[in-house]
């Protein structure tokens, strides 16, 4: 039976969305802020992640990752690894194709024989229902947030904006302790700018946005659209978590 995942609009998950965000900002150790990560997944029922960078390259293994944590999945991880299944996975195969999040099935078509097998041996570990967030990097690289559970699930709009912010900040979080730092250009956002990314951070839709300021639904999309292209973001979420990284806005 599909369960209805709570949504998010509340004020009271708003303040434990971005309390989650700062703890996972001032953590000392990637490791802590994978922990803090993972108890803020529990409120979805999500109890299987894997937080890293994708490769299907034949000389490009795990040691050529920065970074790669993973939770409640190591029996099925090894097996990945003792077959290779990097090269052949569909959910690895998407996430380099598409900066799109998508559940797990979106990639289960079209299979080859091995690429079953694989889907056959995850569901047998307890991996039947997921949904993934690609990231591209600072560093250029594909990132990606994988969250598995054995039930199936539904996501409200609200619930999904504020797992995808989750998602994000938990790998950005992460990646800033193993990037190395370059100049970054100087960004600077207009009051307008300002106010409506902030907006979108409380999970106000275009619309709802542009009721408040006064100002058209297409106008706050424009608007949206001329910051994604200055910040070098993929959407909307991707957006307001690099303005809070870049101290553009405050959560």
């Amino acid at each position: 039976m599909v369960g209805e995942i709570k949504d998010v609009t509340a004020d009271r998950d708003v303040r434990r969305l971005f309390a989650n965000i700062d703890a996972m900002m001032s953590a000392a150790q990637p490791a802590e802020t994978f922990e803090i990560f993972n108890a803020a997944l529990a409120h979805y029922g999500f109890d299987k992640v894997v937080l890293g960078q994708a490769f299907i390259m034949a000389d490009a293994g795990a040691a050529d990752r920065r970074f790669f944590y993973h939770y409640g999945m190591d029996d099925f991880l090894a097996v990945y690894a003792q077959k290779n299944y990097q090269f052949s996975d569909p959910v690895t195969l998407r996430v380099m194709r598409t900066h799109r999040p998508f559940r797990w099935r979106e990639a289960h078509v079209d299979m080859t024989k091995r690429q079953m097998e694989q889907v056959a041996e995850a569901q047998a570990a307890g991996l039947k229902f997921g949904i993934v967030f690609p990231v591209v990097d600072e560093a250029g690289a594909t990132g990606f947030v994988s969250l598995g559970r054995e039930t199936d699930f539904s996501l409200s709009d609200a619930a999904f904006l504020e797992l995808e912010l989750l998602c994000r900040y938990a790998y950005f979080a992460i990646d800033r302790h193993f990037e190395s730092k370059a100049p970054q250009k100087t960004i600077k956002l207009t009051p307008r700018e300002t106010a409506i990314l902030l907006h979108v951070a409380h999970g106000k839709t275009n619309w709802e946005t542009g009721q408040i300021m006064g100002i058209s639904e297409y106008s706050v999309r424009d608007y949206l659209k001329s910051l994604s292209a200055r910040l070098e973001t993929s959407n909307r979420t991707h957006t307001v978590v690099k303005a809070i990284q870049l101290g553009l806005i405050l959560p």
